[in-house]
């Protein structure tokens, strides 16, 4: 804008001139009031001017005035539609708005008017990048690097392009440095040659990658260069060079047990299961022993040992390895070995270790195999780790009788009231799991992570607003908890998930939302890092933050909330007109209470721009309203974000499944149902999904499969994907669920999902049968300790369905003693 000052006030007097530069320096300085009165003193005298119509809506867009803000640039460009200027606002409008097609046609608009405007030039390659249009950016950048060849961030810019194109940019940035004698600093130096080595790496001219980084004084990242020569000399199969570099970068970080895993990978060993014969274990033992006689202070080559090691090898190992911390009781030890729980073999070799250890304490206060007489406190510790041991086992009495012990032994120890706290949250007593968790954080107030775990208790005991006060505590003084401006997205989940159990929909909703929301602003906000990378060379980072933005609905938050938005909105459509009656007065009467009334008078004074802070609807009363409309498409334009980048997620895909079927999205659908068979043939959910979409599939005529599925290709290959899944007429399909239960009478999720099945979708009802098996999965099922909630959902599905649940309730409850969803 300020460029075109002087042409824009060219019909001016000096006081108007004077005004119209007040105007932009108080927009520059985001005094947006004082700027807007300044543009309507000149459109006093000048009503059609331009570009202060264009500023004008500028400062209302500022000022949240959208609507207004469009009316006026859309007046100023039917005054004038060869104005760059307001073309050029036009889509910054568009683009604050979130509408970046739009900002770009007009960016692109702008352009027509005047080729070679930087700043219109700038902001449409923030936007093409935002947008992956890299073929766009690349031109525009180009643009701008031939107006301006001396700035060196036009270079950088232009250097984000394919390999070949990339280093030819970079090659010509170092002739320029030369010929205007111009030196980087050593960061940026440093930065430049890492990104063109990796250009040469993925071009697999790995040679070059090695001569460039072994330049003298191009590198002051030592971790980094080491790095990157032992990966491209093990690429060219030089073993000596690799294990050279290796051994170099174990000498600044030898605590990286990557390291260790790549010289192993270097000498032959790199099998991602970690499983080895004997012979080998001896080789790699031998191996990793030299490391640990060179750094003998670490304890990283010891873990590695761990994870590959086994029978009597891994026995010693682990008491080498543990011994030192049982005797200075280091808390999370047992944290630490917790891959060991993966074997068998191991966990039996742990559990033998720990007893012995015991056993020997008890009767000589000494370790097992050691003559050294121990403090006290090792056998707290011992008691600490041999309850951790039998909680990960979900062996939840013994775990608790370990832990009991130490707590009468101490019991001013926090660490113990934690464990108890998780051992009774897992058996099932969530309740009683959060007073525990409540008694730790109470011994030490000022602990950050016990009062948000507490609170994470609290809330799924469902007392929010108890776990609302525990967390406020370390807000500022005099304000309100801030956990939505800060994306404090495990608690919004956690609370979303809470009022879904309560029924409370409308704020159960509300929550997952936030989530939404933070995705989006998270996305959002990588167009201020798009230049800022550029001005610190930070080239490498920066194409990790693409990647990174890319996947963002990859995000476990995100995946949470997209199942809980949808649990929430499926619950919602069965319900929605008797919800509709209840929900209007309810709504009425917020509206119009004085609460209400005072928060917006409140909100439409603050001048900050954070729609957390300035949220119109905290609680949620209109966004339900929208819902109420079209459940289904809710949880589906979020959900439909997180499925597409989480084809791995069992859970996402088949609960997407009946949201695709609803909305007609035949073919969603079915890459939904094929992605659960390849990925996941054991789910419980995957036959199911198969079940409903054959029903839906058969249910359908061939005109309508051809109105989902539109293009005559596409639906003659989703024809054949669907016969190639097999059986789908309805015996066919109850005969696979019967040898499914057949094949896991012992798994409570499968009879649960069995049930499900046969009276949802085939709408059978034996309820004599439904029980029995159920019952019988309750006694068979090995791991029915890691399945509380199945059991209890399998409970709520025999009550639903109006079978006798007290058989299945008392069995329960022999079963799982500490449970209280069968009371």
């Amino acid at each position: 804008m300020s460029s075109s000052t002087a042409l824009a006030t060219a019909n001016f007097k000096s006081k108007e001139k004077s005004l119209f530069t007040q105007m932009l320096n108080f927009y520059d300085n985001k005094q947006f009031k004082q700027s807007l009165r300044n543009a309507d003193q000149i459109l006093e005298k000048h009503p059609d001017h331009p570009e202060t119509l264009a500023m004008k809506a500028l400062n209302m867009n500022s000022l949240k005035r959208k609507i207004e803000a469009f009316e006026f640039i859309k007046k100023a460009l039917f005054k004038n539609l060869s104005n760059f200027t307001c073309w050029h606002v036009y889509g910054i409008l568009h683009r604050s708005n979130k509408n970046p097609d739009e900002a770009r046609k007009a960016y692109l608009n702008a352009l027509k008017y005047d080729k070679d405007n930087q700043n219109v030039l700038r902001d449409l390659g923030q936007l093409q990048i935002q947008l992956r249009d890299y073929e766009g950016y690349a031109e525009t950048r180009r643009q701008i690097l031939v107006s301006k060849p001396t700035v060196n961030i036009n270079w950088m810019a232009y250097a984000c392009h394919k390999c070949e194109r990339a280093l030819e940019v970079l090659e010509s940035f170092d002739k320029t440095l030369k010929e205007n004698k111009e030196k980087l600093k050593n960061h940026e130096r440093t930065e430049i040659t890492l990104f063109k080595a990796k250009l040469f790496e993925e071009m697999g001219d790995y040679q070059k990658a090695i001569n460039l980084l072994q330049k003298k004084g191009l590198i002051v990242d030592q971790i980094s260069k080491f790095r990157k020569l032992a990966e491209n000399y093990q690429k060219l199969g030089n073993k000596d060079k690799a294990l050279e570099h290796l051994e170099d970068l174990l000498e600044l970080s030898s605590a990286n047990t990557n390291n260790y895993y790549q010289i192993l990978a270097v000498h032959g060993y790199s099998n991602k299961e970690f499983k080895y014969s004997s012979e080998d274990q001896l080789k790699i033992k031998e191996i990793i022993e030299v490391y640990e006689n060179r750094f003998p202070r670490g304890n990283s080559h010891q873990r590695v040992l761990l994870k590959i090691l086994t029978g009597e090898l891994f026995r010693e190992k682990l008491y080498q390895y543990s011994k030192p911390y049982l005797i200075k009781g280091v808390p999370p030890l047992i944290v630490d070995l917790k891959d060991v729980y993966q074997d068998k073999e191991k966990t039996q070799i742990l559990e033998e270790t720990l007893l012995s250890h015991l056993k020997s304490m008890e009767e000589k206060n000494t370790l097992f195999n050691d003559e050294q007489e121990q403090d006290p406190t090792v056998y707290l510790w011992l008691l600490y780790y041999t309850a951790q041991h039998y909680y990960y086992l979900r062996d939840y009495n013994q775990a608790l009788k370990y832990i009991n012990e130490a707590i009468n032994h101490t019991p001013t120890v926090i660490d113990l009231y934690v464990v108890k706290a998780k051992i009774y949250k897992r058996a099932g007593d969530r309740e009683y799991a959060s007073k525990l968790y409540e008694e730790a954080r109470k011994l030490d107030l000022a602990d950050r992570y016990l009062n948000a775990v507490s609170s994470r208790y609290l809330i799924r005991a469902d007392h929010v607003e108890e776990a609302e006060e525990t967390m406020g505590q370390f807000s500022k003084e005099g304000q309100e908890l801030n956990v939505h401006d800060m994306q404090c997205m495990w608690y919004e989940n956690e609370v979303g998930l809470s009022y879904l159990r309560q029924g409370n929909y409308r704020l159960a909703l509300k929550n997952f939302n936030y989530i939404e929301k933070h995705m989006e602003q998270v996305f959002e906000d990588q167009l201020d890092f798009h230049l800022y990378a550029m001005r610190k060379y930070t080239l490498n980072a920066y194409f990790q933050m693409l990647e990174m933005e890319d996947n963002i609905y990859k995000n476990k938050n995100a995946v949470r909330a997209a199942i809980g938005i949808i649990k929430t909105m499926k619950k919602v459509d069965k319900i929605r007109e008797e919800e509709q009656k209840k929900f209007q007065p309810e709504f009425d009467s917020y509206k119009a209470s004085t609460e209400y009334i005072k928060m917006c008078e409140e909100l439409k004074k603050r001048d900050e721009d954070d729609e957390f802070k300035n949220d119109f609807d905290p609680k949620g009363y209109d966004l339900y309203q929208k819902a109420l409309q079209d459940p289904i498409k809710v949880a589906y334009d979020f959900a439909v974000l997180v499925a597409s980048c989480n084809p791995e997620v069992k859970e996402v895909q088949a609960k997407m499944i009946p949201i695709y079927l609803r909305k007609n999205k035949l073919l969603e659908a079915l890459k939904a149902v094929i992605a659960l068979t390849e990925r996941h043939p054991t789910y419980e959910k995957t036959l199911s999904s198969r079940i409903r979409f054959s029903q839906h599939w058969n249910s359908l005529t061939e005109e309508q499969r051809k109105q989902a599925i539109p293009d005559e290709k596409l639906l003659k290959v989703a024809s054949q994907e669907f016969e190639a899944l097999g059986a789908s007429d309805e015996q066919s399909l109850k005969n696979l669920s019967e040898e499914l239960l057949n094949q896991n009478l012992d798994k409570i999720e499968h009879v649960h999902e069995y049930i499900k099945t046969r009276t949802v979708l085939f709408k059978e009802n034996d309820t004599a049968k439904y029980e029995k098996v159920a019952i019988d999965a309750l006694t068979n099922d090995l791991r029915r300790n890691f399945k509380v909630h199945n059991a209890a959902n399998t409970l709520k599905r025999l009550t639903k369905i109006g079978a006798s649940d007290v058989q299945y309730r008392q069995k329960a409850q022999e079963v799982f003693i500490h449970a209280r969803h069968f009371d």
